[in-house]
């Protein structure tokens, strides 16, 4: 007995209008479809001409009865539904049993099919959507559609298809979608005779993104798996490096049935906030889960937008979710090095003659190969037995000799003093010459000083004396303060440059003592204070570009030598990049990203734990909002409440009145939430407590990029172990609030298979 329904009028009427077949990618669409409805667990699809000339779908599904496929090809013939209460539970992809229909009546079509209990298969043509032909045939269990000269009835509908790459290229793209939310069925595409895509069917969606995507894209994922609120969220995103510049490669299955959601899509972008760069977008395959009487798709042709009954709980699963993947992921990027495809043999032999710029012996501008170069070279020093050869010195680049450093013997003559004019510009009453700053290297290797007489009556000269007080160190005048040097430094004119007293050789114990004028103009240290400072002048004028708010290594215990790390610090690069050895691994660690995003989760902190003090206003603040807004603030007044706003609404006007706002924040910043807020909800692309963190978290961006130190810039040695110390505490920090990775890892065992020497 047939299954196939031909629904009656009132019925037919409640769904939607079909979609009308437009182009091949349109058909091959439709029948896969009907194909995973049919249970199959195979399915191949081959094109020729982009699909133009022929299309050939095949399945092992559970295939049709005889006298159920001249029905098939009927308008509103399907087996899915057959009462009106079945719209409300649709649980296969296809449904509206147009498909079938619609395609016939602009081709030429053969349906052959047999169900396992059949003996023989039936084989059905139809042209211009009228049957020609019904008898039986030997075919397999399932079901092989063949649409042959699509369009060939409608040539005006033909010249709009674009080139048949095009047109290839589309229907790949509808294989791959659904290829990806069916990892349980192997798929197998072929395009003009060549294999395009192929997937195991093996019910691993990595495997799945592996054969879609390419290895590269699958190396870089991150897996998910939530369960909020009964609604279920599997699947993979991308690493906060893994982004593109358009959306193009998120992909949102529900119920496995690929749509187009801006629910998702908010969610998933919201959750990524700090984790990627501006203006990129985040990748994805998530598959939501939900009861299908919660979710309607009868609601647009394509079937791929969904009207869910409450888009805030959707919204909420998702950006769970993805948010607690990206917290847990705690691996850091790898260095990898490019393949050589040269063998040694090769690599040698093209070196020899790759051109180079001799710029020591070339005076006249001629390039010389590296084989002649070297031919031209002197032979090196022998290295015989009894010969000791002399490794080449080491200068590396200071300002300044240190105090041990080696003096001349020989030292010259100190020149006349300068003249008004030659003398060097006064800078906050504090004149020093390139002789001051001889004087400040090595007292002890210069002449005995003889001081000047003195008037009875002159007043002593501000010095500022605390040797034993442990210097705080402020990045903004590291460039001024002199190490393991004692200055005193008064005002004085270039002709008092009068030797003095010898000095006293430089004891461990003493400290750098910075000119008075300097340590009178230094600003306090912000850290040295115990209170933390007020975030309204966080969300404020962010304060000036130079400003720190936090102190490198203020209030960092001093860790003895002796005391054993996990880790060891090689050195610095570019006064940029620190390197530091752990276990099988180095890392490279942008100093600036790792402080930025340092600084960052400690205002975070901060904020937090002031999140909950709220301000009354005085005078209200009046905010025009629409209908939808209106409606929105009155649905969810209660979860707006607990984000520490409280409003009343005149309908009349169309006004809302807040009377209580975040203490956090100004209250023009406050109205921007709100509204932000509220046309979040009203659109289901976010809640109140989800939109009020971003909001937050995005004024602390700007505020610790500025305060982090800055790329280029020599820091002290502490600095910079305290910014390892912290990032090794805290394994978590991964990248800075605008995605940039915080360090790289390269590997042990790569380096010693760059080396050659597994």
């Amino acid at each position: 007995m047939g299954i196939i329904n031909v629904l009656d009028f009132q019925v037919a009427n409640l769904i939607a209008a079909g979609e009308v077949v437009e182009r091949p990618a349109s058909a091959v669409k439709e029948l896969l479809e009907n194909a995973l409805d049919a249970g199959a667990t195979e399915i191949t699809v081959e094109i020729k001409r982009g699909g133009t000339a022929f299309i050939r779908v095949s399945d092992n599904g559970c295939g049709m009865a005889r006298e159920d496929m001249p029905i098939a090809i009927r308008r509103h013939a399907t087996s899915k539904i057959a009462t009106e209460r079945d719209l409300d539970g649709i649980t296969t992809l296809g449904f509206r049993g147009e498909a079938l229909a619609a395609i016939s009546s602009v081709s030429t079509m053969r349906i052959m099919s047999r169900r396992r209990e059949d003996a023989v298969g039936t084989v059905l043509t139809a042209e211009g959507g009228l049957v020609t032909d019904l008898s039986d045939a030997g075919c397999k269990v399932g079901t092989t559609v063949i649409v042959e000269e699509l369009f060939a009835n409608v040539p005006a509908r033909r010249k709009f298809l674009k080139k048949d790459s095009s047109e290839a290229m589309a229907v790949a793209s509808i294989v791959e979608k659904l290829a990806l939310s069916r990892p349980d069925i192997a798929f197998k595409f072929i395009s003009d005779g060549a294999v395009k895509l192929q997937t195991r069917g093996d019910g691993k969606v990595g495997g799945a993104i592996y054969a879609v995507m390419g290895r590269e894209f699958a190396s870089k994922l991150i897996e998910v798996n939530s369960l909020t609120d009964g609604i279920e969220v599997r699947g993979y995103i991308g690493t906060p490096i893994n982004v593109r510049a358009n959306r193009n490669f998120q992909n949102f299955f529900l119920n496995n049935r690929y749509i187009k959601s801006k629910t998702a899509t908010a969610a998933l972008e919201q959750a990524f906030d700090s984790y990627m760069e501006t203006e990129k977008f985040p990748c994805c395959v998530l598959h939501i889960y939900i009861h299908p009487s919660f979710v309607d798709v009868n609601v647009h042709p394509t079937k791929m937008e969904v009207k869910f009954s409450n888009e805030r709980l959707v919204f909420d699963a998702v950006y769970c979710a993805v948010r607690n993947a990206l917290e847990e992921a705690t691996e850091r990027p790898e260095i990898k090095f490019e393949p050589h495809h040269m063998t040694p043999d090769q690599r040698s032999i093209y070196n020899a003659f790759v051109p180079v710029y001799d710029r020591i012996s070339d005076a006249e501008g001629k390039t010389l190969t590296q084989k002649q170069l070297f031919d031209d070279t002197p032979e090196p020093v022998s290295q015989a037995e009894g010969v000791v050869q002399e490794p080449p010195e080491y200068l590396p680049p200071s300002p300044l000799p240190t105090a041990g450093s080696e003096i001349p013997s020989s030292i010259p003559p100190v020149p006349p003093p300068p003249t008004d004019e030659d003398a060097p510009p006064a800078r906050g009453g504090l004149t020093l010459s390139l002789d001051d700053l001889a004087d400040a290297v090595a007292p002890e290797a210069l002449p005995t000083p003889v001081a000047p007489p003195v008037p009875t009556d002159a007043p002593t000269a501000p010095v500022a004396s605390s040797p034993t007080a442990e210097a705080t160190y402020n990045p903004l005048f590291a460039d001024l303060q002199f190490e393991d040097v004692p200055v005193t430094v008064g005002e004085r004119t270039p002709d008092e440059r009068t030797p003095s007293a010898p000095a006293e050789p430089i004891s461990d114990a003493q400290e750098v003592t910075p000119p008075a004028e300097i340590a009178s103009a230094k600003p306090s240290d912000p850290a040295s204070d115990q209170t933390s400072p007020p975030l309204a002048e966080v969300f404020g004028s962010m304060g000036e570009p130079g400003s720190f708010l936090f102190s490198l290594s203020a209030g960092a215990e001093r860790k003895s030598d002796a005391e054993e790390k996990p880790y060891r610090i090689l050195g610095t690069a570019f006064h940029a990049y620190v390197f530091v050895e752990s276990e099988d691994a180095v890392l490279m660690i942008d100093k600036h990203a790792a402080h930025e995003r340092i600084l960052f989760e400690d205002m975070k902190q901060i904020m937090q734990e002031q999140a909950g003090t709220l301000q009354l206003l005085m005078l209200p603040l009046e905010i025009p909002v629409g209908k939808e807004e209106i409606a929105a603030a009155e649905e969810y007044r209660a979860e707006i409440a607990a984000a520490g706003f409280a409003f009343e609404i005149s309908e009349n006007t169309s006004t809302l009145y807040c009377t209580q706002i975040p203490s956090l924040l100004t209250t023009d910043r406050a109205a921007d939430l709100l509204v932000a807020m509220i046309g979040a909800l009203a659109n289901g692309t976010g809640s109140a407590d989800v939109t009020r963190k971003s909001y937050f978290e995005e004024a602390l961006y700007q505020a610790s990029c500025k305060a982090a130190v800055k790329a280029g810039r020599i820091d002290k040695d502490e600095d910079i172990a305290w910014v390892v110390a912290r990032l090794f505490e805290n394994p978590d920090i991964l990248y800075c609030p605008h995605g940039r990775p915080v360090a790289l890892v390269l590997k042990k065992s790569r380096i010693e298979h760059y080396f050659k020497r597994t």
